[in-house]
């Protein structure tokens, strides 16, 4: 009989037994015996089975399947009823979700009823990273907010469109930073890399912060922005910036870079956690009925993040601000539109596109806004002391890139007081209120063009303050229609003292423009290749240039005025108050008609406060009245005329204006080095002015009598002059004399 080896016997006979005790139930190919297993225990189906290949799984024969937990049905129709509310795998494992009212119960993707619950339900259990992925063609009503939860999430929407249903902002999406650790010193130190070292910011901490190279801090105090806009005295604009770390040791952190305002008040620094976020891909529109009902809310919120984004998200209609960024780094906007933003600043409702408020490094690219307040503006909140650091910072360093707006309820393109190089970069405002509005620092205008606006470009202060608005800089602007004054600047008008910081405006071209180019409050402004065209149509009494207690260098500018046929009283320069300005033009084209020129009254109208310094300033067709008025002594104007052949170095004396002692100032006005007294005097008697200072040394006069009679030159301490006969001499008619300028006499020559 058969049997099993003993251990610890059957020494050498192991292998025979256990060849006998297999071969009771195995071939000797090792497979099993017919009959080796009891059919008790088999399947009946199986009986004969058992040495034979299996049928193929397409043909329908009865299996012993389980149809327990998520599954149901027969053996032979299995149905999964378990899954429909559960993902295709682990939720853990997977990057995107997609959106189905199958697998969510409580989202309707028709719009009829509200989904928010299920979505934010969807949203709570997604890990951080996930993608919502929203069905095509779907309308899902929202109302309240979807939060991120302070994690990384993704909507693509998929072309679907999210309609707001109450008054909430629908998108509320925030980031965290560390716990702020004090800063008890500051210091300029160095960073030195293998080529070169340059500038850093060296803090040190109240404790050892976790940071590495690269990541980004906000260093921030309860300092007050200074410029800033103004608060309530406890709600105020705080100083930030974002600072990217570059060494850390121990509590002692070096950072890149210098912080632009000096802090001294509390100040902290926190690192701004990397959770990224983004929206993308559909549509967004608000209930009707929230509109007439005058929701407040907008549409978004953004705060502390960085790199959060929105792409090809269409808004076709807001009840307030659509895009908010607050305390963001490196926000992105790209390829977005808004159809529509309710604009009711009186009840606090403000239509704005993109707004970001003490964010650094946004940008907003192929961006279209319509019937919004503005498409972009910022600010920085007003918050006490001792606040988190989200709102805590100016906007720097904003880019608008290629962007339109069409038909603004204000202006289109606007910063506030607190902001710093903001640059708007090929952007385009058409029917809109006004162009550009600029408070705040060094901000940039670059390329673009204005239509059919009231003003082009506003550079202000706020009503109530002498906040900052100097250092910008507008390059290569084109505009086109606008009936207004094109470029206003208006500053300190608490102290009405003139900003000496420049405003700086180059190739600008102002085209059928209905009314005059520059005004200025208290400003200093340059100007270089500006090309202005004057409207067929002005108002009366439209001059070109506006000044008001400032300063004005123009350089290289066309004044074409060709196409103006109506206004009466016009002027180029026109100085408006007591208060004084001073003005610089070189090389200015002015070009005009006979028509244009008998309605200008005068060329250049100043008070004698004012001091004005024109040179090489080509006429077209002279003025009914062309040579200024008023002007300080010291002022210099110098121009001639094409049509005539008059110029300022051409001074006409008649019988009458030879002795009037108001001729004196041609002489005084010009730098040029000759010129001439064409004299013409018809009565017998006359003597001339006492001549002024020569302008430069060897400055020469030439005395000519064109008239019908003598007249005198005196010669002495009081006329000036040094004449060769030492005494005073007559010019007969037909005669000259020449004298030149020696730095402290007029002396006879020749």
């Amino acid at each position: 009989m058969a049997r099993l080896p003993q251990p610890g016997g059957d020494a050498g006979n192991w292998g025979n037994i256990l060849n006998d005790y297999l071969s009771a139930s195995h071939n000797a190919d090792g497979t099993l015996k017919d009959n080796s297993i009891s059919e008790a225990l088999l399947d009946s189906a199986l009986q004969t089975k058992v040495n034979t290949s299996v049928d193929d799984a397409t043909l329908l024969v009865a299996g012993k399947v389980r149809l327990a937990g998520d599954l149901a049905g027969t053996a032979t129709s299995p149905t999964v009823p378990g899954l429909a509310t559960k993902l295709d795998v682990a939720v853990k494992d997977l990057d995107s979700v997609i959106i189905t009212a199958e697998r969510f119960a409580g989202v309707d993707l028709t719009g009829a009823t509200n989904s928010r619950t299920a979505l934010q339900a969807l949203i709570d259990a997604s890990p951080a990273g996930t993608t919502l992925l929203f069905p095509r063609g779907a309308r899902l009503l929202v109302s309240g907010s979807l939060n991120n939860g302070g994690k990384s999430l993704f909507l693509d929407l998929n072309g679907s469109t999210i309609i707001k249903g109450s008054n909430s902002t629908l998108f509320n999406f925030t980031g965290t930073y560390e716990t702020p650790i004090n800063v008890t010193s500051q210091s300029v130190g160095a960073i030195t890399t293998d080529e070169e070292t340059k500038q850093a910011t060296v803090l040190v901490l109240a404790s050892a912060p976790g940071w590495k190279a690269g990541e980004v801090v906000k260093v921030f105090s309860d300092d007050v922005i200074p410029g800033g806009r103004a608060g309530n005295g406890t709600d105020e604009s705080r100083l930030g910036e974002y600072m990217i770390v570059s060494t850390v040791n121990g509590a002692t952190v070096t950072l890149n870079g210098l912080i632009r305002d000096a802090m001294t008040t509390n100040v902290r620094a926190a690192k701004l956690n990397n959770i990224p976020v983004g929206i993308s891909n559909g549509h967004i529109e608000v209930l009707d009925s929230g509109i007439a009902a005058g929701w407040s809310t907008g549409i978004s919120r953004f705060a502390a993040l960085i790199n959060p984004i929105v792409r090809n998200v269409h808004i076709l209609g807001s009840s307030a601000t659509c895009w908010n960024f607050t305390g963001c780094y490196q926000y992105l906007v790209d390829g977005c539109t808004n159809n529509f933003a309710v604009d009711k600043s009186g009840t606090n409702i403000y239509g704005y596109g993109v707004v970001d408020n003490a964010c650094m490094f946004g940008k907003v690219i192929a961006y279209h806004a319509q019937h919004v307040r503005h498409a972009f503006t910022d600010d920085t909140p007003r918050i006490p002391i001792g606040s988190g650091p989200t709102s805590y910072g100016r906007t720097y360093g904003t880019k608008i890139i290629g962007s339109t707006c069409h038909g603004s309820t204000n202006t289109a393109w606007s910063t506030h007081s607190c902001s710093e190089a903001v640059e708007f970069i090929d952007c385009t405002a058409v029917d809109s209120m006004n162009g550009y509005g600029l408070r705040g620092r060094k901000h940039i205008v670059r390329g673009g063009k204005t239509k059919n606006t009231k003003n082009v470009i506003k550079i202000f202060a706020e009503s109530s303050s002498d906040s900052d608005s100097w250092g910008h800089r507008i390059y290569d602007l084109t505009s086109e229609g606008s009936v207004d004054v094109a470029i206003t600047v208006s500053l300190n008008p608490t102290s009405g003292v003139r900003e000496t910081r420049p405003n700086y405006f180059s190739r600008i071209k102002i085209l059928d423009h209905a009314a005059g180019l520059l005004e200025c409050t208290n400003a200093t402004v340059i100007m270089d290749n500006c090309d202005f065209e004057m409207a067929p149509v002005v108002p009366d009494n439209t001059h070109t240039f506006t000044l008001t207690a400032s300063a004005l260098e123009a350089y290289n500018s066309r004044l074409d005025y060709t196409k103006n046929t109506t206004g009466n009283n016009q002027r180029i320069f026109y100085q408006a108050s007591t208060s004084g300005s001073k003005a610089t033009f070189k090389d200015t084209n002015h070009i005009n008609t006979a028509d244009h020129g008998s309605r200008s009254v005068w060329l250049y109208l100043a008070q004698t406060s004012s001091t004005v310094d024109i040179s090489e300033l080509n006429i077209a067709f002279t003025m009914s009245a062309l040579n200024a008025t008023g002007m300080s002594s010291s002022s210099r104007f110098e121009w001639k005329v094409a049509s005539s052949g008059l110029h300022s170095e051409w001074v006409s004396l008649s019988s009458a204006s030879i002795p009037s002692a108001a001729q004196a100032v041609r002489v005084t006005r010009t730098r040029q080095q000759t010129i001439t007294f064409s004299c013409t005097p018809t009565s017998a008697g006359a003597v001339l002015f006492n001549l002024p200072v020569g302008a430069v040394l060897g400055q020469q006069i030439m005395i000519v009598n064109f008239g019908t009679q003598s007249f005198t030159v005196a010669n002495g301490v009081t006329p000036n002059t040094s004449l060769k006969t030492g005494a005073d001499t007559s010019i007969p008619v037909g005669g000259y004399m020449n004298l030149i300028w020696s730095g402290s006499i007029w002396r006879e020559i020749g």
